[in-house]
């Protein structure tokens, strides 16, 4: 077993004051354009890397597809 230190051990335990906030609430629809992204990741605080960029978008685009599928919806 390695040794504990700051890359190894488990990340703080999250309370519910860590986790609910006075912020409004976010949406729910997945985020498709590029500048929906930019502002879904810039409100939940999680800067995505240029270099990640494009597979995010794929990512979500799944996610949407899933989404709909699961909604009853045809996939597009």
């Amino acid at each position: 077993m390695p040794p504990e230190d700051a890359t190894c051990a488990p990340p703080a335990p999250r309370t519910r004051r860590s986790i609910v906030s006075d912020a409004p609430p976010l949406s729910a629809a997945v985020p498709l354009t590029p500048e929906e992204v930019a502002a879904a990741s810039t409100a939940r605080g999680l800067p995505i890397p240029s270099a990640c960029q494009e597979g995010v978008a794929a990512n979500l685009a799944l996610l949407a597809r899933h989404a709909a599928t699961m909604r009853g919806r045809p996939a597009t």
